[in-house]
């Protein structure tokens, strides 16, 4: 107690009381006296006290009915009454002890140290009882107040399910449902979507081997709700389950929503690229179809001439020697020589040119296509291939690429578009670094080296450059959102941070980073190849 403690003595012995009140103080105690019930209550209703030495036997009341009395006064609920009387007996005692308020039972004539050693036990007593009561309310407040979701769970049988004993507003709000139609019920029966979502396996490892454990980010779905949820479950000392949860939605939303913009924006920065792509072999294309067009009637009206000579072959005709010279200055003037070297050329390189313009449409379209949201086998080899193919105006000037991919890759389970996402963003990032080289020695390319590799039961894709690495000082912040060294315009810093998000949190997997300034950089991406 910070304020001095106040004593009421109530006694008709005004000797006793004077005695009691000059010890009392004498211990640090503030008194005051009163000689009846009725003058008692007087004091009650102005003050507000700690303790109550009552006598059993008063002049105008019984000691106990003054007791009912203080306590029914709101100033006095914390009071704690002790009886003192010189009718003690095991008979007084037992009613006068079994009152609320009554804390102890002194006898007359009293032993002041004594009854000091009691008010300074029950002093202690009400201060544990005052610092637990305290405790309990502010844990009651927390618990109804925090945001997050809490709810108090209780085994059933061997684990076979588990009932709510308790469930915060937090919870009711993200889960939309009132406490009271939880409270005492099945957990898989108000949540029938808790198994698939993986929870209550994780509630019943909890439960057995008192270790706590942490459910990450996944989506539950039942007939009711659907939304993203992160749990952490422990063990409390009574045997019962408690589950502290978020609710992520809204923020999984918002990075699915930045993820896409962040791919779109990749799309539209690869346009331009993707468009001169295009553009150079169509244009050959086009001269080729042109130069075929041009010497298509030449063609044609050899051919006629040609036929002509074979009809009157055909008929017995002699041949005018002036037809054969005819066909022969045709033939010099229109250099048919050259044409039957030429036109098949045309032909081959304009081939080509649809095979190359294929190749990037097929290309840009699976990097663009829309993203599943949930993870199916996929072939990453074939994703790599594709996303260097949309990525070739961006390293083409300053590198060149090198695929070194395991003809034997199992297909991963993953977010096929959200990887595509990381790995134009590397390859990128490795044409930015031998950019930055080659514009200060030279024009002398670099190299970008993507590999794929199963290690035992992950998939490791690498991807090296021959750029100036990274320094050692900024190496603890390149994952950080935002963090860049590119200057203004050429960098979001958002790159790696997405990277990391995508490969560690979605699929579970690792990014390290391995790099020697001066030499280059390697990222090294691994993905399980067991979802579970």
């Amino acid at each position: 107690m910070d304020r001095q403690p106040r004593i009421l003595v109530v006694d008709d012995d005004a000797a006793l009381v004077a005695n009691l009140k000059d010890v009392l103080e004498a211990n640090g105690y503030v008194v005051d006296g009163a000689a009846s019930g009725k003058e008692a209550l007087a004091l009650c209703r102005q003050n507000s006290f700690d303790f109550a030495l009552v006598d059993i036997k008063l002049p105008d009341m019984d000691g106990m009915e003054l007791v009912r009395r203080i306590g029914d006064i709101p100033t006095q609920t914390g009071c704690l009454v002790v009886i003192v009387t010189g009718y003690a007996s095991l008979e007084s005692a037992i009613p006068a002890v079994s009152e609320k308020q009554v804390a102890g039972y002194e006898t007359k004539p009293v032993d002041m140290d004594h009854l000091l050693t009691l008010i300074r036990q029950i002093a202690r007593l009400k201060l544990a009882e005052d610092a637990l009561r305290e405790a309990t309310s502010r844990y009651k407040m927390m618990f109804e107040n925090m945001r997050d979701g809490v709810v108090v769970c209780e085994a059933v049988g061997d684990g076979a399910d588990f009932v709510f004993r308790d469930f915060n507003r937090g919870a009711e709000e993200i889960d939309k449902i009132s406490r009271g139609d939880v409270i005492g019920k099945s957990v898989t029966r108000c949540f029938p979507g808790v198994r698939d979502f993986g929870l209550f396996d994780v509630f019943q490892r909890v439960w057995k081997t008192g270790e706590p454990e942490l459910h990450p980010a996944s989506l539950y779905r039942d007939e009711r709700i659907s939304g993203w949820r992160e749990n952490y479950v422990y063990k409390l000392p009574s045997g019962e389950i408690v589950s502290i949860y978020s609710d992520l939605t809204e923020q999984k939303m918002i990075e699915a929503q930045f993820i896409q913009d962040q791919k779109l924006k990749s799309i539209g920065h690869l346009a331009a690229g993707l468009a001169h792509e295009i553009n150079t072999p169509t244009q050959f294309i086009g001269d080729n179809m042109q130069f075929l067009r041009d010497v298509f009637g030449d063609l044609c009206e050899l051919i006629a001439r040609y036929s002509e000579i074979v009809q009157r072959c055909a008929a017995g005709e002699e041949l005018p020697a002036e037809m054969i010279a005819e066909l022969d200055a045709f033939w010099e003037e229109k250099d048919m020589s050259f044409l039957l070297t030429e036109v098949p050329a045309a032909l081959e390189q304009s081939s080509e040119g649809v095979a190359r313009v294929s190749k990037i449409v097929h290309a840009m379209k699976q990097f663009a296509d829309p993203d599943t949201k949930e993870k199916a086998p996929a072939d990453l080899n074939r994703a790599i291939e594709s996303t260097v193919t949309v990525a070739r105006n961006e390293w083409k000037y300053v590198a060149d690429v090198k695929l070194d991919l395991d003809p034997e890759l199992p297909l991963v389970p993953c977010l096929l578009g959200e990887l595509n996402q990381v790995f134009l963003s590397m390859v990128i990032n490795a044409a930015d670094a031998i950019g930055d080289v080659i514009g200060k020695n030279g024009d002398q390319k670099g190299s970008i080296t993507v590999s794929t590799r199963r290690v035992g039961q992950w998939v490791e894709i690498r991807i090296k450059d021959t750029g100036a690495g990274i320094p050692e000082a900024i190496r603890p912040h390149i994952f950080d959102p935002f963090f860049t060294t590119k200057e203004v315009g050429r960098g979001t810093g958002q790159a790696l941070s997405i990277a990391q998000t995508v490969v560690v949190l979605k699929h579970k997997g690792t990014i390290l980073v391995e790099t020697d300034v001066g030499k280059g950089t390697t990222f090294v991406i691994r993905l399980p190849l067991d979802d579970s």
